[in-house]
């Protein structure tokens, strides 16, 4: 299992400048786009019944993801305080900041960003408009992001990976938008 130590996550940010900024980037935006897609998800659930029911569980997703993606920004002070301060006072400094209620309400909010889109996968799979395998890479991610040492790449990739169920999510709509225009037409 990967550390949880303060000491261990700065360093890991501070290693290496390129990769978190990358990392950090990639992340910001990744999760920006993927909670305002997952605003549209409900559009593929038959009727209005289906349509109300799963608005919510796709609002949670798409809340946690925003949320994320101004969250990740907080990687670059972090990595900033891990190169430029001596070990001892950047985690003095990362605790104090922590420690902030605010900072433990943003930190709650991104849990809707982790559970949010496997609650809307498996109400898409229940209605029937995606395949329950979808469940496999978001929860896989899930549970590999919490048990491996953090390192940005990797989480990255966990972040790639874990978008599979929305890119099914958005072929399916633009498979219906095409049936919907060849009806029309």
């Amino acid at each position: 299992m990967g550390s949880p130590s303060d000491a261990d996550y700065i360093a890991s940010l501070a290693r290496d400048e390129g990769r978190t900024t990358l990392s950090a980037v990639l992340l910001h935006y990744g999760n920006l786009l993927m909670g305002l897609a997952w605003l549209a998800a409900p559009a593929l659930v038959p009727g209005p019944q289906g349509l109300r029911r799963d608005d919510r569980r796709s609002a949670d997703g798409a809340l946690g993801h925003v949320t994320v993606a101004g969250f990740v920004l907080y990687d670059y002070w972090t990595a900033a305080i891990g190169r430029e301060l001596p070990a001892g006072q950047a985690e003095d400094l990362f605790g104090i900041v922590q420690a902030n209620p605010g900072v433990g309400a943003v930190g709650f909010a991104t849990l809707f960003g982790l559970l949010g889109p496997i609650v809307a996968v498996a109400a898409l799979a229940r209605a029937g408009v995606v395949s329950w395998w979808l469940l496999a890479p978001a929860v896989g991610c899930l549970v590999a992001s919490a048990v491996l040492t953090f390192e940005p790449l990797l989480y990255a990739g966990f972040a790639v990976v874990g978008a599979v169920p929305l890119a099914v999510v958005g072929l399916r709509m633009i498979q219906r938008r095409r049936a919907e225009a060849a009806v029309a037409a």
